[in-house]
């Protein structure tokens, strides 16, 4: 019973949202975009969301899989889309803890979920920021675009020190090595802050691949 109240409640709020938005668009203006819009635009763009949201959550279940976690697509990609919604009044990080935060409950197993956002996080950052740096120097060979020679340089170092992060986050050798520059003096604070989350990502560092193919999936 309280769970179907809950679920008219929530239909009521997005209902309600949604009459407003349309109140402050002003429904004539919305009338004259639909009668010039071409649908096949707005069609491919449809695809296009719902598949990246696809993928997203595709990628969330192969961050759980790797912890033991086994749980069902259909409810990663509830929570995910719940995550979404509330995207929309809490700050960036909102959908992540919206999401953890119903699977969490739904896992009873609130640590390891909330390691499999953090990585799946994680991997999406370092697919966005490799995806920018290739193609700042394919702008650069491919279309002779010159004057951006040095932001392709700056982007591809971007990348380089990010993927050089994360290894030594993964691998203990590196692990230790990052933890000796730790000790000095103006980046001994962060030295907690590092372990923790090298301790976090432990369940990676023998599943590599998993790692690696939620990658190909953020791309």
């Amino acid at each position: 019973m309280k769970q179907n109240l809950f679920t008219v409640l929530k239909l009521i709020i997005s209902a309600g949202l949604l009459a407003f938005l349309i109140y402050k668009v002003g429904p004539a203006d919305i009338a004259a975009i639909a009668a010039t819009a071409d649908y096949r635009y707005l069609a491919a763009a449809v695809l296009l969301w719902f598949g990246s949201v696809y993928f997203s959550v595709w990628k969330w279940q192969a961050m759980l899989d790797a912890q033991g976690i086994a749980v069902p697509f259909r409810a990663l990609l509830a929570h995910y889309y719940i995550g979404l919604f509330f995207n929309n009044f809490l700050p960036m990080v909102g959908q992540d803890v919206v999401r953890g935060y119903g699977i969490a409950r739904y896992t009873e197993r609130a640590h390891e979920v909330a390691v499999s956002v953090l990585v799946d996080r994680l991997i999406g950052l370092i697919a966005f920021i490799v995806g920018g740096a290739v193609m700042s120097v394919v702008i650069v060979t491919v279309y002779g675009r010159s004057d951006m020679t040095q932001f392709a340089i700056i982007t591809c170092a971007i990348a380089l020190a990010v993927l050089l992060v994360f290894a030594s986050i993964l691998s203990r050798r590196l692990r230790r090595l990052a933890e000796f520059f730790f000790h000095l003096p103006f980046l001994k604070i962060g030295l907690p802050t590092y372990q923790k989350l090298s301790d976090a990502l432990t369940p990676y560092r023998h599943n590599v691949r998993v790692l690696f193919w939620g990658y190909l999936l953020a791309t």
